[in-house]
């Protein structure tokens, strides 16, 4: 029986390429031959392990998957993919964890059948062809199939023809990979994975039915159907576990059957089956191949081909090669051939692979027989080199192993070995010649076979003196069969002998006027030779110092030369050089020079004498005479002497004039003085001296540019100070900063102004004291400012009381004098009581008026006359009036009444008036709520949900309104404290509904501590006499920014609550509006000044004019205190900078 693996290499000529047909060779010509094939039956198939197989045996699989149909039409031929092909061997035991298969276990083999084929003769058409099935091996291991090993079924072909051949589509060759392959084409059907079931491919035309099926994978169908219903034609082939499955059905055509079916081709080419499904190509396109799969549990020496494709298409298939079978996997040389003329012995390293029961007589022979002889075990001897064929029969079964391969001589390389280095000497003749120079570097070179006839040789024999120093010498060794080795040996030349320094004799360096001089070694050299000429350097030794100058004067020092020839040979010689300078320094004198005495003595620097002497290496100055006296005073001649480096000198003289006088240096210190009590101070010139310098035999004057100071040179003044010697020929000037200060306080006329009566009546006595004070008032320079502090608003209650208040009077230093004083308050005038007409609004809403003692102050009297003052500071011990209540009508009436008011004294007065009733139909009636930010900032404590009322406790509120419709307020009205206290005045505008630019009306009213606004009756709601209608209500402060409601409100005579406080939304702007102060309050912004509707810098501009006043009520205090200071700057107009009005 014939090797079956060998007989079956020629199916795959057209199937595998060329890399696969490579691996396929490697693993049948090296492995066991199979003993039995299964074919394609379109069902499954049986194998059992022998129960008598060997533990340790093996048994391998060579499994085929089905090939895809082929393509043609009119002569135009597409292949079909062909199935891939796995091999795989396993291992026979009873260790089913360690992935053995036990004897006796039964084998499904499954295995794939071919695609359909389509073959048209018609031309203008499409061919497609259905896809292969896969091929498997399954074991029932422990009661459980287990997949052991799956070959993917090769995709259909498509092959179209349109007035030729176009289009033309191999079908995909099974895959290597567990994935299944891709159909082709626009809408293709994707492979399956992991054993899943691959999709039919698709149509980008027809896209209600598939045009293909995809290959059934090893858990799951494949899809694919080509009906409107897409239930009646199901095109995908069957899922392979664990007992087959069919392919996929069109017509006439249909998918093999297999292990996963492969699918049907309709007008696009079937997938493959496998253990993961080929996807379907779409139309006009080949399908994929299926997947491929091995158990890495129970299987070794594995390995997976993928398909090509071909016209030749086949079933599947599966050998197995078992028992009683031989593997050879190569030889080894026992003697090799070093020539091909030699013989040689060789061992063939084989295997016998043993499932059964069988006992194996081996025939062992090599084709061709040129005189070998076979000494069993695998060995031949003799054997000459050439090509032979190994030829194994198995003598029981006649079946024949092929085994090729090549004997030949050994091409190992023989084995160089060198010395590491040697040294040489040339000779006399500077010369070095010795042929078997290779012997002398060779260190027992060899070769490990073929050691006869072994032939050395050295790249170099011949040295000279261009040779001296380091060189590698190659070693060549040549074996019998001519393989060439080559090693190195580091060899050191060395001359015959070392070099010869010669010095020259000692010698004087001489710097000749210059500032420093170099040797050269041509300045020490004396011939100096070396055996090589040219071959070595000449150097100072290590540390020599070859650079002299004027500080080496005088020293004589050892210069050392080191000859050194290439291989390091020395030799050393010497030279002592002593450093000098021959040069002579020229001496140059000034003609005359002048020295001052100081403290009758004076020392001269001989310096001072020269004028540009010239010398070499830093020449020194000397004289005859340096120290003079009074006693020298004159002209002496002085002899300079220059003298150099080495020692030279040269001379000049000088005549010295000694003089009398020294340094003459005026120095100045700058001083602080205070004016007297006249305003004036007188300076002498002996402060601003600073140790001036003036050494002599009689002391200097001193004189300044300006000793008088007064008033007017408060600050810093530049005073000249000058020194004069006593001869008036030398002067010296510095100058000074003297700071005249003012330390001395105002006064005040003793006795004057320390008590001032006030009459609340006439008042007006505080304002007219400040000329007074001036007048009293005195100081060494200037008075500046006189500013009051204390009370300048009176009551009632003060009258006969004594207020302490003070003066303070301020110079221009800012020097401060306060002068106390008492101001006695009185009431000098009498009650005249004169009555008034009365004039008084009756509303529908109030039904009655009712006259209080309050209306009656302010309405009934006459004001203009300070009645209300009077009768303020009198006690009153009744007020009565003949009628106070007065109702509502429909028109106008007048009544008389009688006014009656007696004091406490018993003293009585009356006068009669006329109370004009005036009624009034009142329509709006609301109760506006709103928060002012400055009031509300910096609350009191405990209050923190109330505003601040500063300027009602400092009576500084009005009792008229500021605003243009002139209404006024009872002062009884100021006196309520707690929530309800009056904060300010507000102006309450009705705006129309459609236009809130248009003002309907308005009118001044009280803002409360709370937040809410009222009539300035200080009870009443506020009331308009306008219609019931839809308006925008709107709020204004003087110095805070207005509000208006951001939609209209229905108002009418039922009081309407509108809570600017607690609703941002109702605002317009929103937080543009109102600012959000916590606790849920909100509030307008501050910072207004100018009441123009924006906070800018006019309004800043308008605090800081007025910064400083106390006790007022201006809109730039807009912090809403009394007082207007930094804080309404920074903390309100600055912070609401660029903020404006929402309407």
């Amino acid at each position: 029986m014939k090797n079956t693996s060998l007989l079956k290499i020629s199916r795959y000529k057209s199937v595998i390429n060329t890399f696969s047909l490579l691996l396929l060779t490697c693993f049948l010509s090296t492995a066991m031959w199979g003993q039995e094939v299964y074919n394609y039956t379109g069902s499954i198939q049986t194998y059992t392990v022998s129960a008598d197989a060997e533990e340790g045996s093996q048994l391998t699989f060579l499994v085929r998957g089905g090939d895809g149909g082929r393509a043609e039409v009119c002569d135009c031929k597409a292949g079909g993919g062909n199935g891939a092909i796995t091999e795989a061997t396993i291992t026979i035991g009873s260790n089913t964890s360690a992935g053995q298969i036990p004897a006796g276990t039964e084998l499904r083999l499954i295995v794939g059948g071919k695609g359909t084929d389509e073959i048209r003769s018609g031309c203008f058409a499409g061919s497609t062809g259905s896809g292969g099935g896969g091929t498997a091996v399954l074991a029932n291991i422990n009661a459980t199939w287990e997949i052991i090993a799956v070959a993917g079924g090769g995709g259909g072909a498509y092959q179209g023809h349109f007035f030729g051949c176009v289009d033309k589509q191999h079908g995909q060759g099974g895959r290597s990979t567990i994935s299944g392959g891709n159909g082709e084409g626009s809408v293709p059907g994707a492979g399956g994975l992991n054993g899943q079931g691959a999709d039919g491919g698709g149509s980008g035309i027809e896209d209600w039915r598939d045009h293909s099926g995809g290959g059934g994978g090893a858990f799951s169908d494949g899809t694919g159907d080509n009906s409107v219903n897409q239930d009646t034609h199901p095109m995908g082939g069957k899922k392979g576990f664990p007992s087959g499955g069919a392919g996929g059905t069109e017509d006439d055509y249909e998918g093999g059957w297999g292990f996963g079916g492969g699918g049907a081709s309709d007008e696009g080419a079937g997938g493959g089956g496998g253990y993961s499904g080929g996807g379907g190509g779409s139309e006009f396109n080949n399908g994929g191949g299926g997947g491929s799969y091995i158990n890495p549990l129970y299987t070794s020496n594995v390995n997976i081909i993928s398909g090509g494709n071909d016209n030749n298409t086949e079933h599947g298939y599966i050998e197995i090669l078992n028992e009683c079978s031989i593997s050879v996997t190569g030889f080894t040389y026992i003697n090799h051939l070093c020539t091909e003329d030699d013989q040689g012995r060789i061992q063939f390293n084989y295997t016998i692979a043993d499932a059964g029961d069988c006992d194996l007589s081996l025939d062992w022979r090599l084709l061709p027989i040129n005189g070998w002889d076979y000494l069993g075990d695998g060995i031949f001897r003799t054997v000459r080199a050439g090509d032979y064929t190994l030829e194994v029969t198995n003598t029981d079964t006649d079946e024949v192993f092929e085994y090729n391969f090549t004997v030949g001589a050994t091409n190992e390389p023989p084995v160089a070995l060198c010395k590491d280095n040697i040294t040489i000497t040339l000779g006399a003749d500077g010369i070095y010649n010795n042929p078997d120079f290779a012997q002398l570097i060779d260190d027992g070179s060899y070769h490990p076979i073929c050691n006869d006839n072994l032939q050395i040789s050295a790249s170099e024999t011949l040295f000279h003196c261009g040779d001296v120093g380091e060189w590698e010498v190659l070693l060549i060794v040549t074996s019998e069969n001519g393989a060439v080795s080559y090693c190195s040996t580091q060899v050191t030349v060395l001359p015959y002998e070392g070099p010869t320094a010669n010095c020259v004799p000692d010698f004087e360096l001489d710097l000749e006027g210059q500032s420093f001089k170099t040797l050269s070694i041509d300045d020490i050299n004396d011939n100096s030779s070396f055996f090589c000429a040219g071959d070595g350097t000449i150097s100072f030794a290590t540390g020599t110092d070859t650079f002299y100058a004027c500080e080496d004067l005088g020293q004589t020092v050892p210069i050392t030369l080191i000859l050194t020839d290439l291989v390091g040979n020395t030799s050393e010689c010497t030279s002592m050089v002593t450093i000098i300078d021959s040069s002579t320094p020229v001496a140059i004198c000034k003609d005359t020079y002048t020295i001052a005495l100081q403290n009758g003595t004076a020392t001269l620097n001989p310096m001072e004498l020269d004028n540009g002497s010239t010398g070499n290496c830093d020449i020194t100055f000397s004289t005859d005479i340096d120290t003079f006296t009074c006693d020298d005073v004159g002209i002496q001649q002085i002899t300079l002497t220059v003298t150099n480096g080495f020692g030279n000198t040269d001379s000049c003289i000088v005549d010295v004039t000694v003089a009398e006088n020294g340094e003459f240096t005026a120095f100045c210190k700058n001083i602080t003085v205070a004016l007297d009590e006249n305003g004036t101070y007188q300076l002498d010139p002996s402060e601003l001296n600073d140790n001036s310098i003036a050494i002599g035999c009689v002391a200097p004057t001193f004189e300044v540019s300006q000793d008088t100071f007064t008033c007017d040179h408060l600050g810093e003044n530049m005073v000249t100070l000058t020194m004069t010697s006593s001869d008036g020929l030398q002067t010296s000037s510095c100058q000074a900063t003297v700071t005249v200060i003012d330390d001395i306080a105002p006064t005040f006329t003793e006795g004057v102004l320390d008590e001032i009566t006030f009459d609340i009546i006439t008042g007006g006595v505080l304002q007219n004291l400040t000329n007074q004070f001036f007048f009293y008032s005195s100081d060494n320079c200037s008075i500046q400012n006189v500013e009051f502090t204390g009370r300048t608003i009176f009551t009632c209650e003060d009258i006969g009381t004594s207020i302490p208040s003070s003066w303070t009077i301020e110079d221009q230093s800012g020097n401060i004098y306060v002068h106390d004083f008492l101001v006695h308050v009185i009431n000098t005038r009498e009650i005249n009581l004169e009555c008034a007409p009365i004039d008084i609004d009756v509303t529908n809403v109030q039904g009655q008026y009712t006259l209080t003692d309050g209306n009656i102050y302010n309405m009934l009297f006459n004001n203009d006359e300070g009645v209300y003052s009077q009768l303020a500071c009198y006690d009153i011990a009744d007020l009565t009036l003949s009628q106070t209540t007065f109702d509502w009508a429909a028109v106008p009436y007048s009544q008389e009444v009688t006014i009656s008011l007696t004091e406490d004294d018993g003293t009585e007065h009356t006068c009669t008036t006329t109370v004009n009733v005036n009624p009034i139909n009142i329509d709006i009636v609301i109760a506006p709520k709103v928060y002012l930010q400055g009031a509300f900032t910096n609350p009191n404590a405990g209050e923190e949900t109330l505003m601040r009322d500063d300027l009602r406790v400092a009576n500084l509120i009005p009792l008229a309104t500021p605003y243009t419709d002139g209404k006024t307020i009872d002062i009884s009205v100021l006196n309520t404290t707690g929530d309800n206290a009056v904060v300010d005045w507000v102006w309450v505008e009705l705006r129309d509904a459609t236009d809130n630019t248009i003002v309907i009306d308005g009118q001044s009213a009280l803002l409360l501590r709370n937040g809410s606004v009222i009539d300035p009756d200080g009870t009443s709601p506020l009331s308009f006499e306008q219609d019931e209608d839809f308006y925008h209500v709107a709020i204004n402060h003087r110095n805070h920014l207005g509000v208006i409601t951001a939609n209209t409100i229905a108002l009418s005579s039922t009081k309407t609550s509108i809570d600017f406080s607690s609703d941002i939304a109702i605002a317009n702007g929103g937080t543009l509006a109102l600012r959000n102060m916590g606790n849920g309050i909100f509030a307008v912004y501050a910072g207004d000044a100018t009441g123009d509707g924006n906070i800018l810098n006019t309004d800043i501009t308008n605090a800081i004019g007025t910064s400083g006043g106390i006790n007022l009520y201006n809109g730039a205090d807009v912090n809403m205190d009394g007082n207007i200071l930094n804080d309404d700057i920074a903390l309100f107009i600055q912070l609401n900078a660029g903020r404006i009005q929402q309407y």
